[in-house]
């Protein structure tokens, strides 16, 4: 199968312990099942996480989004959500559960800012968050989302 994503393959992510696979593809690839009007899909049978690359088809959304990075970013965080709950035992809850998943993907980096602030994460949290920024491309002192997910890990 991953050999049809036309080298989208992705990387991987634990979340709580399950292995998830983290997909950035063109529209024609999102599964099936998937309704035009969102952004992205958490398949928790497979653990695949699937996100429309929006950039793909930027003169479809350039009246509409602006940063088109941002949104992929905060998709690939919505559906991410989705799979921390879902492996926390919460599962879907409908309606009530996009509202909130929606505001943790809104909100999570001015959280995070917050944490640090705060000096509210340990040692060990500080060097993980480290290695992660260390570990992912960096493009212009910002990560690049699209290279992230598109160059597999």
């Amino acid at each position: 199968m991953l050999s049809q994503d036309k080298g989208l393959k992705g990387f991987h992510l634990s979340v709580l312990g399950t292995d998830y696979l983290i997909r950035c593809v063109d529209a024609t690839e999102m599964p099936s099942w998937f309704f035009k009007s969102t952004k992205g899909s958490c398949d928790y049978t497979t653990h695949v996480i699937t996100v429309e690359n929006l950039v793909s088809r930027k003169e479809d959304y350039q009246d509409v989004l602006g940063d088109l990075e941002t949104i992929i970013n905060q998709a690939v965080r919505h559906e991410l959500i989705h799979a921390f709950l879902r492996e926390s035992g919460l599962g879907d809850e409908g309606e009530a559960d996009e509202i909130i998943v929606d505001w943790f993907a809104l909100q999570a980096p001015k959280i995070f800012k917050a944490f640090c602030q705060a000096k509210a994460l340990s040692q060990q949290e500080i060097r993980e968050c480290t290695e992660a920024f260390s570990n992912a491309n960096i493009k212009g002192g910002e990560i690049d989302a699209s290279t992230r997910i598109t160059n597999g890990n």
